[in-house]
């Protein structure tokens, strides 16, 4: 996935992945590793966790290339609160 810098992105677009409802019915476990927090991340966990109802836990690795996005990782931070069911680990 890029990032977008455009008003107009594709990714906005009806029809995007952002937008897209999918089922993931039978994921219980997510390992991410490289995250720094950019929108298109964020939008991901989202989908992820809106996809995902039987999600039992997450674990998140950042980055080591760049340091992570701060408002994205303020934003990680609200995605875990409001699913607190799922044990979600930052390292």
């Amino acid at each position: 996935m890029g990032s977008c810098s455009s008003e107009n992105c594709h990714c906005d677009q009806l029809g995007s992945w952002r937008n897209e409802h999918i089922s993931l019915q039978y994921l219980d476990v997510v390992e991410i590793e490289g995250f720094h927090g950019a929108d298109h991340e964020v939008d991901f966990l989202k989908l992820l966790f809106r996809s995902a109802p039987m999600l039992k836990g997450m674990t998140i690795k950042q980055t080591d290339l760049m340091p992570p996005n701060k408002k994205g990782c303020q934003e990680l931070g609200s995605i875990f609160e409001a699913n607190a069911s799922v044990k979600c680990i930052w390292v």
